[in-house]
């Protein structure tokens, strides 16, 4: 079905499942992750931020990712888990999209509100329409070390909470990095999936420092295609001026897959 075609794939996490999917259509499949998650910036001030939760409450959370919601609630002590669980119970939470309300209603939470466009500029807005004096609110950072959502409680009265789980950094080895970027300039490559923004900015962080950003930007307008899983990466596309986007209509995953195929594949 995709004999002929060579897709990248540039995630971490689920790498396994895309790299799969393609081969069993016959395409060839390049993996070169271009994110590698770490832990925030200091575990204590996690530790200290949940403390605090379980001691004082909150009256809002903002929950970013699934991801980050999960890894911070595995992470909590035993002894803390039913006092942490009463607090949140007790809280609005919103979330970025319906991965992260996913993530919030597996765990057994109700989510006051969703962001419509599953971005951070919809929070942005909600909260900007609040009052937040008095208000306790605990924010998940989501990787990106984005201030926008906790500048903007703050600025609303809020006494915010930080949540600094887990950050993305550059993957330590670069080298299938600059191979892919290579690749892609040498018209090897049809189409490069993205399933973070941070990956869109990593990849072309380092072609800056190597000096082939407007080779990779002008390929990734001409030959390429970068498929997008949502209007998060669709945006961060967007912004560096790819265009000829592949974007799902479903933030998912799989439907992300599926519309690489319906475009590459003649009807």
């Amino acid at each position: 079905m995709l004999n002929g075609r060579t897709i990248a794939v540039t995630a971490e996490r689920r790498a396994h499942q895309q790299i799969k999917y393609f081969e069993s259509r016959h395409a060839e499949v390049r993996w070169a992750p271009v994110l590698r998650t770490v832990d925030g910036a200091s575990r204590a001030g996690t530790d200290a931020a949940t403390s605090r939760i379980v001691e004082e409450g909150i009256d809002l959370l903002v929950v970013q990712t699934g991801q980050v919601l999960n890894w911070w609630l595995d992470r909590v002590p035993a002894q803390q888990q039913p006092l942490l669980a009463h607090a949140l119970a007790q809280a609005e939470i919103f979330t970025r999209g319906s991965k992260a309300t996913s993530a919030a209603r597996r765990h057994g939470y109700d989510v006051t509100w969703q962001a419509p466009g599953e971005t951070v500029r919809d929070i942005v807005a909600e909260l900007r329409s609040m009052d937040l004096t008095n208000t306790r609110c605990a924010v998940l950072l989501d990787g990106n070390d984005d201030r926008q959502v906790v500048e903007t409680a703050r600025s609303r009265g809020a006494d915010v909470i930080e949540l600094d789980v887990y950050r993305y950094s550059v993957p330590v080895d670069r080298g299938p990095i600059d191979a892919l970027i290579d690749d892609i300039v040498s018209k090897r490559i049809d189409v490069v999936t993205f399933t973070a923004s941070p990956a869109i900015r990593h990849l072309r962080s380092l072609a800056a420092e190597s000096g082939t950003l407007t080779a990779l930007d002008t390929a990734m307008t001409t030959h390429c295609r970068p498929a997008v899983v949502g209007p998060v990466c669709a945006t961060t596309a967007i912004d560096a001026g790819w265009c000829h986007l592949i974007e799902p209509s479903t933030a998912r995953l799989i439907p992300m897959l599926d519309a690489i195929v319906a475009e590459l594949v003649p009807s």
